[in-house]
């Protein structure tokens, strides 16, 4: 993806109504309103038919047990 503030993607689900879809999943670091981003950075509603769903997660960092590697 060429968005700076997409940390990842994935596959979910998407409640509507009643009932749940299938989703694209798009984590990003910090979830703006669509009128504080550029057009280049809105996340599109569907990406090919596929419905989006946009969910923050904060900065991700990689963290390791300790325990398990003593």
């Amino acid at each position: 993806m060429r968005y700076s503030h997409v940390v990842g993607v994935g596959i979910g689900k998407k409640k509507i109504e009643t009932t749940f879809i299938r989703c694209i999943n798009i984590y990003v670091t910090k979830k703006l309103p669509e009128e504080k981003l550029s057009k280049d950075e809105i996340i599109p509603k569907k990406i090919e038919g596929v419905p989006t769903c946009v969910i923050e997660v904060g900065e991700i960092k990689a963290h390791q047990d300790k325990e398990r590697n003593e």
